[in-house]
């Protein structure tokens, strides 16, 4: 099977792609979709693990030290969310998982707009520098290929003190699909920190309600899909 080669290397929030292909232009993620009809569409298949985590800086030792005894707080209060949100999900076998959600609005999103997503097979490979490369059927009748991944989900706090709200990130890969080869477009981490209506003064009462604030992660990623597709179309 002939196999289409996608590269990018990815930073920290916006990232531009590079290859060893030739690159006819830079294509910003705003509106590249505007006037297509057909796209290649693939999805992360990694679960999503949601977080909690606060913001923390340390420049000094003692500020250090406090930076890594928060990693080891943010991570044990990660687990315990975690572990509340399986036990939700095991009793209620209809509900989403936070990666359903998200793959299932932005491909209803997209539809609404006129675009047929044909859902698409890729392999994902990154050497030591973080140096992206999917592999692709290259058989593929369609005019630009989106790959979705790094979905994340998580009750965030600006710092220590505040309250705890939904925020979600997603990297957005797009690549032209001409003349049986892939030209890099764009790369972008899409991020969302809306307020919501799911606040929680700390962790806590976030521990203490996790079947509404489960329904905050899920209501987080589906508006997430939303931001993605309004900034691919717009």
């Amino acid at each position: 099977m002939n196999k289409i080669i996608l590269a990018g290397v990815v930073t920290s929030l916006f990232l531009s792609a590079c290859s060893t292909m030739p690159i006819d232009s830079a294509m910003p993620v705003q509106g590249t979709l505007k006037n297509t009809k057909e796209i290649g569409l693939n999805f992360q298949t990694e679960a999503v693990k949601p977080r909690v985590d606060f913001a923390v800086t340390g420049y000094t030792i003692i500020g250090v030290a406090y930076v890594a005894a928060s990693v080891s707080t943010m991570n044990s209060h990660s687990e315990a969310m975690q572990t509340a949100y399986q036990k939700y999900l095991a009793a209620h076998p209809d509900a989403l998982t936070l990666k359903d959600a998200f793959n299932n609005k932005l491909k209803q999103d997209l539809e609404s707009r006129g675009i047929n997503p044909q859902l698409v097979q890729v392999t994902k490979k990154a050497d030591d520098n973080k140096h992206l490369s999917y592999a692709m059927d290259s058989g593929l009748k369609v005019q630009k290929v989106v790959v979705i991944d790094g979905l994340t989900s998580q009750y965030f706090a600006a710092d220590n003190g505040s309250d705890y709200h939904p925020r979600s990130s997603v990297l957005v890969s797009i690549f032209d699909s001409n003349n049986n080869y892939a030209k890099p477009a764009n790369q972008e981490r899409v991020v969302n920190l809306e307020v919501s209506d799911y606040a929680y003064p700390n962790f806590d009462s976030l521990a203490a309600n996790p079947d509404k604030s489960y329904i905050g992660l899920l209501t987080n990623v589906e508006k997430l899909a939303d931001k993605v597709a309004n900034e691919l179309y717009q």
